[in-house]
């Protein structure tokens, strides 16, 4: 049993023009979702790798042994095979013999010479044919259309009853904007494999970056996220947003960083409904913008639409007097900060103390608190009094 994804790769358009090809026979590819790790076969044509991505003409084999999961929710055991890609049109579809037996497949045929939109074609069995090549369906019943060089995450559900029902698949096809993916009609699959998927099979030309798999419900974790990073003291912190959340299992945060997407953070959900998350970051730096991708636990990606900027905290504006002085600095409304001080700027971290300060509001100068206050505006001023034992002072957003 095999799943083939023929004639799809994904990253980095134009790569077969730039690279010299330097063929190999094996490569090994992570897991993002399980941590194991993958070995794929070049079996035929030319393969190599590039940038951290595996770039193919012709045909990769792998053993995956995504083990299935009963999912209350559909009565059915569930696994999930995941992979980003970016699409190439077929002129012809794949031939019978080059696609075997296989649990799946997924194909994109080029609606006319030289087009560059066509339609996703997928390997299985309808009531009207025999096992081949079938247009994928909407969930409405129209064609699943396609644009040449679209980056897209495609995930498969196989669905293997608990009674004698035929195994049966579907699509989720959605951007790398991190919106929501959309389901396809169910295909039959020509196998009878009962529990879950062991192998895949990538046939065409294209190149692979990300594998992921799960074993039970595919539903996201969340159906929303929001992300923001900024410097807090000594650290960085990245902070997350989750809506309508159902999953209790780690949440990893990555950063694109120098061309690799790497994990710099993770958060354990509480598993219901809409929460905020904070962590430490690691890798980052205040200043520095980055791409961002959440994925929660059962491998559904939320990437940021574009650069998000690691904030700091910058005064715009000092007044001395003989007693205070007076700080002006950015704010994110609704979020709180303290003012901490100490002797020397390379003073131990837990030797600086909280100071109690003077914010402005719209009804005037608070009294002096050393507690986290809240910011109303966009830019907040504090009475910071002098202190030449404290003199060095630091304004952190309190998590």
């Amino acid at each position: 049993m095999k799943l083939t994804v023929a004639g799809l790769g994904l990253l980095l358009m134009g790569v077969f023009a730039f690279q010299s090809v330097v063929a190999q026979d094996t490569f090994e590819f992570d897991d993002l979702t399980s941590g194991q790790t993958r070995v794929f076969t070049n079996s035929l044509g030319t393969a190599w790798e590039s940038g951290g991505m595996i770039v193919f003409e012709g045909q990769l084999e792998s053993t995956l042994n995504i083990t299935s999961a009963y999912d209350s929710a559909t009565g059915s055991n569930l696994a999930s095979l995941k992979l980003l890609l970016q699409v190439k049109l077929f002129d012809v579809l794949p031939d019978a013999e080059d696609v075997g037996t296989v649990q799946g497949a997924l194909a994109a045929l080029r609606d006319a010479p030289e087009s560059s939109t066509g339609k996703y074609y997928v390997w299985g069995i309808t009531n009207s044919a025999p096992v081949g090549w079938v247009p994928l369906l909407h969930t409405n019943g129209t064609t699943f259309a396609v644009t040449e060089n679209s980056t897209n995450y495609v995930t498969f559900v196989f669905a293997y009853p608990t009674d004698e029902s035929p195994v049966t698949y579907r699509a989720f096809i959605g951007s790398v904007l991190g919106e929501d993916p959309q389901p396809t009609q169910s295909v039959v699959s020509p196998t009878d494999e009962t529990d879950g998927i062991n192998s895949v099979t990538l046939a065409g030309s294209g190149s692979l970056q990300e594998v992921y798999s799960v074993s039970g419900s595919p539903t996201p974790l969340s159906t929303g996220m929001g992300l923001s990073a900024y410097a807090s003291g000594n650290k960085i912190v990245v902070e997350i947003s989750t809506v309508n959340e159902n999953g209790t299992g780690e949440i990893k945060i990555l950063a694109l960083i120098n061309g690799i997407w790497v994990q710099v953070a993770s958060v354990t959900p509480n598993g219901e409904g809409s929460n905020t998350y904070t962590a430490e970051a690691t890798g980052l730096t205040v200043g520095q913008s980055y791409q961002f991708k959440v994925l929660d636990e059962e491998g559904n990606t939320f990437s940021s639409p574009g650069p998000v900027e690691v904030k700091a905290i910058r005064m715009t504006a000092v007044e001395m007097t003989l007693d205070t002085m007076t700080v002006q600095f950015n704010t994110e409304v609704g979020l709180m900060y303290q003012v901490w001080v100490a002797g020397l700027l390379a003073d131990a971290p837990d030797t600086w103390q909280a100071q109690a300060v003077s914010y402005q509001t719209a009804q005037g100068w608070s009294a002096y608190v050393s507690t986290p206050f809240t910011a109303g505006t966009t830019q907040t001023r504090v009475r910071i009094p002098l202190n030449k034992a404290r003199a060095f002072f630091k304004i952190i957003k309190v998590d």
